[in-house]
Parts: C-alpha cells; structure tokens; sequence
C-alpha cells in the first residue's frame, strides 16, 4: 500500500459525510398516519434507525451504569456444566444437519474428554474456552483432535449450538427464572435511553396514552437471551412492551404444518440453538402458546410500535420471507402498519439495517471493499474463516442482498458506521449496487425519519452523535459522484419529491464560521475533516483528498455547501460534493 494511502487512514472519514440528495421516494414512507387536515394519501410516519451500542444500565452491562447505580440482585452471565444432558443436546443430529454424520461424533468425544477435566463444574464462558483448549493437549488420534482441535474447525454457529447445549439455567430458590435487572435512568451516558424515549413518545401519539410495543429479538443468535432487558427498558421508557416471538424457527413452523411441538426440534434446524426451554422456560411457554394462537400467522393489531433488536440482520432478514425470499405475512402486514401510520417503528445495528427499501448491507469491511469491490450474494457464516467454510466470499468481503430487507426506509442502511470506519463500504455498495442514497448511523445516536402529510420526508439527528446520508448524483464505469452532509443533534433535512430541500442562503451565512484555505497534500482527508468540524470552515473546490493505485476521492465546496454549529465539537456539515474513482474497475459497476 502507497505510504500516501496508508497517511489517511479510513477512520479519519468520522462525522463528516451524510448523505443529502436525489433518491426515489418510497411508499412507505410517504404513506403515514393522517389526521383531520392531512391529505389521506400521505399520513405521517415516524421511523428511529439506531446506529447501536445503546450503552443503557442493566446487570449483564455495569459498565454502562453511573456509579450511583443500585440494581437489585438478578441474572449474572451465563454459567455452562458439561454434564450428560449437555452432551445430548449438543449433539443433536438436527444442529449438525448440514455436516456428515462423523461431525457429530467429533462433537461426543470431544465433550466427554472435557468431562473428564472438569467433571461436573460450574464454568463461565472464559473457563470453557479455557477448558477447550487443553482437550487435545494429550496426543490422540480422535477425530476430535485431528488434523487439529475440533473447536478451531467450528464457526460461530457451530460453537454458539455446543454452548447453547451446555448452558444451566438461572432460578431462585422457588425455581423461578432470575431475570436480568435493568436501569434507564442510571445510565453513564443517557443518549441511547433519550432515543428509546423519543420512540416510545411516537408511538403513544399513536395510542393516545401508554403505547403497545411489540419487540422483536430475532436478529439475535439467541432471540430469548435479551428479552429481559428489551422488556425492562421498554417499560421504562414508558411504553407497554409485548415480545412479538417471530424468528426463523418460528416461521418454519407457523407457515409450515403449524405443529407447534415443532419449535425445539426447529430452533436447533433452523437457527442453531438447543436447550432454550431448559433455559428459559417462560419464553418459551410463551413463544408457543402464541405459536398455537390464531393470530400467530399475521401481524399483530393491537401494536402501536414494534422495535427491532440488534444483532444479524441477515437471520432476521430470513424470518420475515419464504423460502422463494418474498415477503411473508409477517412482513406484509408490518409494511401495511407502518405505511398507514398505524405505528412508529425503531430498529438499533442490525435492526436498523435490515429496514433498507434499496440493497440490505451484508457485512465486510471498509478497505476490503475499496481494494476488491464487493458481491450481490448473501454474508457468509460469522467464523467461517476459523472454520475454513467461506467458500469464495471470506468475511472481510463486501456483501449485499439486491432485494432489500424490511423495506421501511428508501436508501442502503449502515450501522455503527463511524466507530467502525464504515463510509468506504457503504460508498463502495452505492457504486456497485446502482441504489442512490445511504444513510450510516453512528453509535448510540439515531436518525429520525419522519413521513410528513405533504409526502416529504424530515430526516433529524438524536443521541450523543449523529448520522450520515450520501446522495448518488452519476455512477458509471468505476466512478461515482455526490454529495454528502454529516447531521448532529437536533439537525434535521427536509426531502421533498426525491431531491434535500437545502438550507437558504441567509440560513448558511449565519451559520458558517471565518474560512480558512486548506493545505492540499496526502494528508488533505485528515486536516479537512478535523478543521471542518471544529472550525466549520468550507473546502476549497477540487482538493485531491487521497489517491492509491485502486481508487481516489475529491472533496469540493458545492452550491448547497454549509456547515452549522452543534454541540461539544459537533459539527453538522451540509451538501459537500464528491467523486469517487476506481479506475481499474471498469464497467463491473451498473450504469
């Protein structure tokens, strides 16, 4: 890599792009809830894409709570016991399914000489993987241990199912389930609680008093493991909370032969879990009187929210269409809510991507995708590379789904998007894929999206940070031209017929602070972030900002280029143009 390339390093792009322009309206969004003055085509909607890490006070996250915190004694982390009920559970063929019959064997032998380290002990997660690691210490010739430690030939899935299996529950003396103890108001910082809140509020407008939130944990390897703190903290922001239990193994099931005895033997088929109603016998008890409802098959009607946990957006992506990837009635019926105002919904990380209407985000990597571009195809397993079954997309690489997910939101969403350096890898998507705008969420912040009665759409920052929204004004043959703005708190865009209602002139004029002329080195990306955002100075027209043997940018003041104070160094920066080259590229890139 060219020592100038390696100078800007891809984490220098944080808070400064967001995308404003031209992107195709979407019905979903210009559909809302009408009241008696609006026009009954266009009611409004209100739509909270999290960019993650909440950071709210519970007892399995105390680094999150204010020292003042007093929680009451509930669950710890989870505890696992390699015991003869453990082993069976881990090694039931319909976990193993994809893989030849001699895996499971692997996966007996290998547990039984753990057993025999450990007998019977009470370990946490450290210790087991501690515990794995001197199974194969001794020589053997078990294929447990040959050509190497069965635990590094494993993927997430694989090793997620053996700990699912050795799990113990968690009861108090009666042989009640502990549950986890959560606190809003003790929260070190209180952004993520502010925008559970603000969704909350949505939807009780909504309701016209305490709202009914359903929540949905399906992204989650374990959907049962978070619905304690979900629960709690829904509660606590005011809201009605009711798990809505919809997941790939529930789907199978309820728009299968509806044989609801099913759900275990389907959880363990489906999304590689076991054991969960030794774990968690309420949920589950829960999860299958629902299964046996009559209302299990369609969208709930007494919802006036639904919020979509974080995790794999891609696991709940496959709970909500049928085997052919068209849209279940689960799905249905939530676009149909959503889009007649009926309820507010809030998504956080991979709830929040998996509500693009254009390409739904896989996974990958920032320079991984400037280097080699990405593919249309779905995310390999997480831990396939340990396992050595990527196949021929490996985990760095740039993955996307053309269909969209849920639909709810008209551009490409991205997650955790500054904290991870994700700007190169959205861009990249945008050129590949042909979609025409992104938005990238940063960390405990939130864009709102709000349809309003005319059809436009406002879009505001809440939270300690912001988002981001890329505009596609040209994309062809390796080139990709924009523009981009960076939203801070309480900023907001208005979006009228496809095209950013940009602030006036007078508006920027007050806003804008003294100029200052940039340096145009290598170094440029690094010195024009910094300074716009602490000094609010605008960017002299055509600055190479950096360039490798594979892809160069230009940053460029443009006709709606403004920049707006904010809080702390906080800066919201408005219409900035830029062009994106790959000029090995070529015409891989749609027109």
């Amino acid at each position: 890599m060219p020592t100038s390339f390696r100078r800007v390093r891809l984490g220098l792009i944080r808070r400064f792009f967001v995308v404003v322009g031209a992107v195709l309206a979407c019905p979903a969004i210009a559909a809302g809830h009408a009241d008696e003055t609006a026009s009954p085509t266009h009611p409004t909607t209100d739509l909270f894409l999290a960019g993650g890490a909440l950071n709210i006070c519970s007892g399995l996250a105390t680094k999150h709570c204010a020292q003042s915190a007093h929680l009451a004694a509930g669950r710890t982390t989870s505890s696992y016991q390699i015991d003869a009920v453990g082993i069976a559970l881990a090694t039931d063929p319909l976990v193993w399914s994809k893989q030849p019959s001699e895996r499971v064997e692997a996966v007996r032998v290998w547990l039984q000489m753990a057993a025999r380290i450990e007998g019977k002990k009470t370990l946490d997660e450290g210790a087991v993987y501690d515990l794995f690691a001197k199974v194969c210490q001794r020589r053997t010739t078990s294929s447990a241990c040959s050509p190497s430690p069965l635990w590094e030939r494993l993927d997430d899935a694989e090793r997620g199912a053996i700990l699912s299996a050795l799990e113990q529950p968690q009861l108090d003396s009666a042989g009640t389930r502990i549950r986890e103890q959560v606190s809003l108001k003790h929260s070190r910082d209180l952004a993520g609680a502010d925008i559970l809140r603000a969704f909350v509020a949505a939807a009780a407008k909504r309701a016209g008093g305490v709202p009914k939130i359903g929540f949905v944990t399906a992204s989650s390897f374990d959907s049962m493991d978070a619905l304690d703190f979900y629960s709690e903290a829904l509660r606590q922001a005011g809201a009605e909370p009711r798990w809505w239990p919809i997941d790939q193994a529930a789907a199978a099931v309820v728009f299968g032969d509806g044989d609801c005895a099913k759900l275990n033997s389907e959880r363990a088929r489906k999304l590689n879990i076991v054991g969960r109603e030794r774990v968690y016998p309420d949920h589950a008890k829960t999860q299958a009187m629902w299964c046996q409802s009559a209302d299990a098959a369609k969208f709930p009607d007494d919802l006036d929210g639904v919020f979509f946990a974080g995790g794999d957006q891609w696991r709940l992506q496959q709970a909500l269409v049928d085997a052919t990837g068209a849209p279940n009635a689960w799905m249905l019926g939530l676009r149909q809510a959503f889009s007649n105002g009926r309820i507010a919904v809030a998504g956080t990380s991979a709830g929040s991507a998996v509500q693009s209407a254009l390409p739904m985000l896989g996974n990958g990597t920032s320079e991984h995708a400037l280097r080699h571009l990405g593919k249309m195809r779905a995310p390999p397993s997480p831990g396939c590379t340990r396992s050595g079954s990527c196949g021929d997309v490996d985990e760095d690489s740039l993955t996307w789904w053309d269909a969209g997910g849920i639909g709810l939101a008209p551009f490409v969403v991205d997650t955790h998007f500054s904290e991870r350096s994700r700007e190169w890898r959205l861009l990249t998507l945008l050129a590949q894929s042909g979609a025409r705008a992104g938005l990238g969420v940063d960390e405990t912040s939130a864009l709102h999206l709000q349809g309003q009665t005319d059809g436009s759409l406002r879009i505001q920052a809440l939270g300690k940070s912001g988002g981001w929204l890329f505009s596609v004004v040209a994309q062809n043959c390796g080139q990709l031209r924009g523009q981009a703005s960076y939203l801070a708190p309480q900023r907001d865009l208005q979006w009228r017929d496809g095209a950013v209602v940009w602030p006036s002139v007078a508006e920027r004029q007050t806003s804008v602070g003294p100029e200052r002329r940039l340096a145009a080195d290598d170094g440029l990306l690094s010195a024009a972030l910094r300074t716009a955002m602490q000094s609010l100075v605008p960017l002299d027209a055509g600055d190479l900002l950096f360039a490798d043997e594979r892809v160069s940018m230009r940053l460029a003041r443009g006709a709606n280029t403004a920049a707006f104070a904010g809080t702390r160094e906080l800066r919201s920066v408005l219409g900035v143009e830029f062009e994106l080259r790959w000029p090995q590229a070529g015409c891989q890139f749609r027109p």
